[in-house]
């Protein structure tokens, strides 16, 4: 068991260290660098902030004639 704690502990040190890596590119004008998932984040914090969600409007005139029925 305590070479799978090493291991892991091993495995977590390179993960970070290639997020730090990545994190530390220099990015296009006008962007940022960003991981998998962090634009989701960025998108909920968003929504949680401005107390909205953006729906696509398809969706919206979906329920819309869900409810009216």
């Amino acid at each position: 068991m305590n070479d799978f704690k090493a291991e892991l502990t091993i495995a977590k040190e390179r993960a970070t260290e290639l997020v730090n890596q990545i994190k530390s590119a220099k990015p296009l004008p006008g962007k940022q660098v960003i991981l998998p998932g962090e634009h989701g984040d960025i998108l909920a914090k968003q929504a949680v902030d401005s107390n909205e969600i953006e729906i696509d409007d398809a969706i919206w005139n979906e329920l819309v004639t869900f409810v009216g029925n």
